[in-house]
């Protein structure tokens, strides 16, 4: 039971991870932050912060993350709640802190 857990473990981690990565090859400048809140793999959140997002509205910030992750919800990834700032606006947002 406990190897089970730990393959579940090391599963879950690897998703996460994976969506950063992808994020971060297309985004180089990118703060990026993947969590997986419900413990199922395929549905996850993250915070993408990154000038690109500067001269965008919202839905241009969001669409430009999800075209990157279009082959990852083909395979295992069900949703992703997405949160999207300049680094400008996160500071407001967020006073500064990544």
């Amino acid at each position: 039971m406990a190897l089970l857990f730990i393959k579940y473990m090391i599963i879950k981690m690897n998703i996460c991870e994976q969506i950063k990565k992808i994020i971060l090859e297309q985004m180089q400048d990118a703060f990026v932050v993947v969590s997986d809140p419900q413990d199922d793999g395929t549905h996850l959140e993250a915070i993408v912060v990154s000038n690109e997002f500067s001269a965008m509205s919202l839905v241009g910030q969001h669409r430009r993350v999800m075209n990157l992750l279009k082959e990852s919800f083909n395979k295992d990834l069900h949703a992703l709640k997405l949160k999207t700032y300049s680094f400008e606006k996160w500071e407001q947002s967020n006073g500064g802190e990544l």
